[in-house]
């Protein structure tokens, strides 16, 4: 169990680390397909760039948000030792 909960502690900093760097990157992507629809690009296309960034920002979300509960169920088993 501890295994599992520091493999998780460590991907959510892993994630937390990556975010600084890929949402805004994200980001720049979403504007860029805005302005492609706009000049009418092809919606099919879009919309499967649109899934991969959705994906790819939840993904990075969950493993934050399992990383952080890790933490607690860490510092919750720690404290109940004592």
């Amino acid at each position: 169990m501890d295994n599992l909960l520091k493999s998780r502690i460590s991907k959510g900093e892993k994630a937390y680390y990556a975010s600084e760097y890929i949402l805004p990157l994200l980001k720049t992507y979403e504007k860029e397909m805005l302005l492609s629809l706009e000049k009418g690009e092809n919606i099919r296309k879009l919309h499967g760039m649109a899934y991969i960034i959705k994906k790819i920002n939840d993904d990075i979300k969950r493993d934050i948000s399992h990383g952080e509960d890790a933490k607690k169920m860490m510092i919750n088993k720690s404290v109940n030792k004592e």
